[in-house]
């Protein structure tokens, strides 16, 4: 993702240069690095959080024994 904001960034710099038009320069992609934030965001809180909450869930359903087998 920051790979992404940092290729958005560098072209909205270059965009106006490459299409000659001096009057928008790259406005049209000012935007898109909140838009990547809140990806990221919603990545984050739909999948990463589940995720440790699942295991949490889990820790708190097996017992303490199987933990102690599986190493």
């Amino acid at each position: 993702m920051y790979g992404h904001q940092e290729v958005v960034n560098d072209m909205r710099k270059y965009l106006a240069e490459l299409d000659g038009d001096m009057g928008d320069e790259g406005q049209w992609l000012k935007d898109t690095p909140a838009d990547f934030d809140r990806l990221g965001g919603l990545i984050d809180d739909d999948l990463a959080k589940r995720t440790n909450n699942l295991s949490e869930l889990v820790r708190t359903l097996l017992p303490p024994q199987f933990f102690a087998m599986s190493r």
